[in-house]
């Protein structure tokens, strides 16, 4: 990247399986001193798991997500969002489903990675269908954010279920 004062660099670089080379070009050398380090995390990771991949009338969906330690800078967000057959996108909350994108949680300390538990894992929602949902197939959508962000960190995890009256 572009000269930092504080020589800090940030890159972000999806992992292959391959070995990881790491190549410093330096124009102006003779003024060096000090050590170098280099820092590698795994990206900071949420998901979402169903208890079923298909739903009638009178089932229960339980939606419990996990919590990846990774690296975020700083306090982080976690969005947990429906995406309904008709295309609208529903965010979950504690206080149940809203018609736009917001966190689930916002502004908390995502775990660093290294850290334990090495996953965290929680029920977010059990929701028994009535019949008077849309039928279809839905997709829950998950992942982490810098705070007041939505550039989202790590892979946008998706579960996929249908739903038939």
């Amino acid at each position: 990247g572009a000269y930092n004062p504080t020589h800090e660099y940030t890159v972000d670089m999806p992992g292959t399986g391959a070995r990881l080379q790491l190549n410093y070009h330096d124009c102006v050398y003779p003024d060096n001193s000090g050590t170098l380090t280099v820092e590698i995390f795994r990206p900071a990771g949420l998901t979402v798991e169903l208890n079923e991949r298909s739903f009638r009338t009178g089932q229960t969906m339980v939606v419990t997500a996990s919590l990846t330690p990774g690296f975020i800078n700083g306090l982080a967000d976690a969005f947990v969002v429906v995406q309904a057959p008709g295309g609208a996108y529903y965010s979950l909350t504690p206080g149940g489903l809203l018609p736009r994108i917001v966190p689930y949680a916002a502004g908390f300390a995502w775990p660093a990675a290294g850290t334990s538990p090495t996953l965290v894992r929680a029920d977010l929602l059990r929701y028994t269908f009535t019949g008077a949902e849309p039928a279809g197939t839905y997709t829950w959508y998950s992942a982490g954010a810098p705070a007041g962000t939505l550039n989202l960190v790590g892979p946008l995890a998706a579960q996929t279920f249908s739903f038939v009256p």
